[in-house]
């Protein structure tokens, strides 16, 4: 008999769209479709096709088939064209120590087919100095955020970046694309002091020579966190530059040791050997002056020497005779450029340092007492063996010490130790065998050694420049990979390690390195791979400098440069389908 199919569409809501009673033929297939017109964010989500059989009349004893369904996705992205992000004007700079308020708004869009209710997710961020996490914030309503105390490290570009979300519980409703927008914040230096300038006479004779001397006090300013340059002038009546400069200095000096010894003995002669060469240039012209310092780990002035730079290599040397034990410890060489003629700045210092190493002298025998003293001794005699030691005076152990002195047997097990103030001219420590046994028997050793207890002060190494690192996108999606790459440079004299790593923004070690300092570039990378939302924040790489065989030096401070990785997510959108239905019978 003849039969029919009733095919309908459905939403999520179980509202029938559209439906349709199609005679079935003999093998045929027929398409039915809904066409969604003008589609808006409230049509987004999951719609059925359902197909129900029966029969054109009806019979008393034929009842309709069970409806069949099948099921399609629809997915919208919030549009985000509707939108528009406005700031507050900025000044055109600010002054060091104000506060400045960063303010962005979005505007509510304005298209019908955004018929639900939405919201905007919103922050403030700057690859240097300010990383926060989004917020949900009312649409054209500014968003700020307040920069106080500024520093010089303040100025630069702060990025406004949103997005838009439902509020709604519809899953088939996907955010929209970040949107960023940028304002500048500009600091300005602040002036120092007048310049203070050398009287004049009251007249001049013409054919007279005037010499105009300008100086400028230093700046001394915790808000001045960067590199800063003084640039003097010096301006005739009508305005015009007369002479500016600033002398230059990146060399470091270069040290060496005479002999050239990790570990010297008191007494003997150092010669600490400190060259420089500030290459000729044609922007000095004029006659400058060098002057190189050897400086110890007080800080105190060893040896120093002002010549004329004749662009050739100039070496200082100081040489420390007769060595003592206070001797050892941090030298450091230092030079800089200046110049007689007064409006030309005198260049900054750049130094160099080394540490020397003393031994301790000691060349005494221990001498060694059995009592009772005999050939032999039977099983459950009392022995005592006593150890004297004479360490003389010197007037090279000229810091605080002690004595250790130990007894051994066989030369492995050790059986006693005994340690006291090296304050007076002998030294004696004894060991008591009571009711010796035969495995008591063979051979005792008596050693001893002499420690400075304060031969030195803790020094900590300086401070190198910050690291580098490799320029990122402004930012990255989902799914993507980044890799991290940062670079740094420690010129040392002596032997050191360069420990580099790379932190989270939990400040959670990613990777870490460390190897010998030989002057060259250390390089260090961590990638992250298949990036999520969960990856943005602020990473940061530090480096330290520690010696690798000097107790008493302490490592540098950690050394840091940071970075900012903005992740967006992904938007994806299902395509509507036509669903073919095919019905056979025999």
């Amino acid at each position: 008999m003849d039969t029919v199919v009733n095919i309908s569409w459905i939403n999520n809501e179980d509202d029938i769209l559209n439906s349709s009673t199609i005679d079935i033929e003999d093998y045929t297939e027929h398409n039915f479709q809904y066409h969604l017109t003008n589609f808006s964010l409230s049509n987004a989500g999951q719609y059925k096709c359902s197909n129900t059989h029966h029969t054109q009349q009806e019979y008393k004893f034929i009842q309709s088939s069970e409806s069949q369904y099948k099921y399609t996705n629809i997915t919208a992205i919030i549009p985000i064209d509707n939108t528009a992000l406005e700031f507050k004007p900025t000044e055109p700079y600010y002054e060091v120590g104000s506060d400045v308020i960063l303010s962005c708004k979005v505007t509510e869009p304005n298209s019908p087919l955004v018929n639900v209710d939405t919201t905007v997710n919103i922050k403030w961020s700057c690859n240097r100095n300010l990383s926060q996490q989004y917020s949900i914030y009312p649409y054209n309503k500014y968003f700020n955020h307040t920069l106080t105390n500024i520093k010089l490290s303040d100025a630069g570009e702060y990025n406004c970046t949103y997005y838009l979300n439902s509020t709604t519980d519809n899953p088939y409703i996907i955010p929209s694309d970040a949107r960023t927008g940028v304002t500048n914040v500009t600091i300005k230096i602040p002036k120092s002091n007048d310049p203070s300038i050398t009287p004049l006479n009251s007249y001049y004779n013409v054919g007279h020579n005037i010499n105009l001397a300008c100086s400028v006090p230093i700046f001394n300013y915790s808000l001045l966190d960067i590199d800063i340059k003084v640039n003097i002038q010096w301006l005739n009546s009508t305005n015009h530059i007369l002479h500016s400069y600033t002398v230059p200095n990146d060399k470091v000096p270069v040290i060496n040791l005479i002999p050239h010894q990790s570990v010297y003995d008191a007494g003997s002669d150092i010669t600490l050997s400190c060259s420089v060469t500030y290459p000729y240039s044609s922007f000095i012209d004029v006659d400058t002056n060098l002057t190189l310092q050897w400086f110890n780990s007080s800080n105190h002035t060893l040896n120093f020497s002002t010549i004329i730079n004749d662009n050739n290599e100039h070496t200082l040397t100081y040489t420390i005779s007769n060595a003592r034990l206070s001797d050892a410890g941090l030298y450091a060489c230092s030079f800089f450029i200046n110049t007689s003629v007064s409006h030309i700045v005198t260049s900054n210092a750049t130094r160099n340092f080394t540490i020397i190493n003393i031994k301790m002298p000691n060349v005494i025998t221990p001498y060694i007492l059995v009592h009772p003293s005999k050939s032999y001794y039977n099983v459950n005699d009392n022995i005592t063996l006593s150890c004297i030691i004479s360490y003389p005076t010197n007037h090279l152990i000229d810091v605080n010490t002690t004595v250790t002195i130990q007894w051994h047997h066989y030369g492995l097990d050790r059986l006693n130790s005994y340690t006291e103030v090296n304050d007076k001219a002998q030294h004696s420590f004894s060991y008591t065998i009571g009711n010796a046994r035969l495995s008591d028997a063979g051979q005792y050793t008596c050693s001893f050694f002499v420690n400075a207890t304060n031969n030195n002060d803790v020094i900590r190494i300086p401070n190198g420049k910050n690291p580098s690192v490799n320029q990122l996108k402004p930012y990255y999606s989902v799914g993507d990979s980044i890799t991290l790459t940062c670079t740094a440079t420690y010129p040392s004299h002596i032997t050191t390690n360069l420990n580099i790593q790379w932190l989270n923004s939990s400040n959670h070690t990613l990777h870490s390195y460390t190897g010998i300092n030989n002057n060259t570039e250390h390089t260090i990378s961590y990638t992250i791979n298949n990036v999520s939302l969960s990856d943005a924040g602020q990473y940061t790489c530090q480096y330290s400098i520690s010696s690798t065989n000097h107790s008493f030096v302490l490592p540098s401070d950690n050394i840091r440069t940071s970075v900012n990785v903005t992740v967006n997510g992904k938007s994806f959108f299902d395509c509507s389908k036509t669903i073919s239905l095919a019905y056979r019978y025999n």
